[in-house]
């Protein structure tokens, strides 16, 4: 079962103030709050009004995480699947949910682990262990558990949309890792994490409108890397014209790369 930011704003009763650090930084006090489709309460009308969207709000994942724990007494809950983009906001958001007064003034237990691919083997390999009972199991990661593992316990996924990924510049002729929304193909593949072996739930920390907005599929490797390796490679094998050869593949590479 798939649920939106507005979900989950809607679910967790979050509000914000005006000086807030999750809020808009071009809010205007005249600004109208717009009405959302769907049965939404006026204070989530509020809180997506002011919600900055390109912020990953720890404070929000926090609450909802506190929320799923106290579902967890009526209705069964396995491990959490959190992802987001790098090891520093990973490392961040392991510790706010080991501190969080959302999980632990409510008495709940929990055992929060990084995954990311910078740890070492015996690090990682912790995510596929069974947790003490009363203990619920929480792994924070990057996009390596999309597709690469899978954690068989995970019956809910918070996905954040975003990942690290290194773009070329083709104008400044630079390499830069950036944080970006990823593809719907993604964001389903993410989904699919939960409920391998039993009914699962994905909360996608990001507004339907977003969500609409996403590119379908992921921009291939080839469009986003820089080519000087594969050109050299490729003049070297095959005679011709370089725009010409490889204009032939199934996704040609952008001109201004070459």
């Amino acid at each position: 079962q798939d649920f939106f930011l507005e979900d989950v704003i809607e679910k967790t009763q979050y509000q914000l103030s005006k000086s807030s650090k999750w809020v808009k930084k071009n809010m205007r006090k005249d600004d109208e709050i717009p009405k959302l489709q769907g049965d939404y309460s006026e204070v989530t009308a509020k809180t997506m009004a002011l919600l900055d969207e390109a912020l990953i709000n720890t404070e929000l994942i926090e609450k909802l995480v506190g929320r799923l724990l106290v579902e967890s007494t009526e209705k069964k809950l396995g491990a959490i699947l959190i992802f987001v983009p790098g090891a520093y906001l990973i490392n961040k958001l392991v510790k706010g949910l080991q501190s969080s007064s959302s999980i632990s003034g409510h008495g709940f237990k929990i055992l929060a682990l990084p995954l990311h691919g910078g740890l070492p083997p015996s690090q990682q390999s912790k995510v596929f262990e069974r947790p003490p009972p009363g203990v619920t199991k929480i792994v924070v990661a990057t996009n390596v558990a999309e597709t690469s593992i899978t954690i068989d316990d995970v019956t809910c996924v918070i996905d954040t949309g975003r990942a690290n990924e290194v773009r070329f510049d083709a104008v400044k002729g630079i390499s830069r890792l950036q944080e970006v929304y990823v593809s719907q193909a993604s964001c389903q593949q993410r989904r699919g994490r939960a409920g391998r072996v039993q009914p699962g739930e994905c909360y996608k920390l990001f507004s339907r409108k977003t969500w609409n907005n996403m590119d379908r599929n992921t921009l291939p490797e080839i469009s986003r890397s820089a080519l000087h390796a594969l050109v050299m490679d490729t003049k070297a094998i095959v005679q011709g014209d370089i725009f010409d050869v490889l204009g032939n593949m199934l996704t040609p590479p952008p001109r201004d790369g070459l």
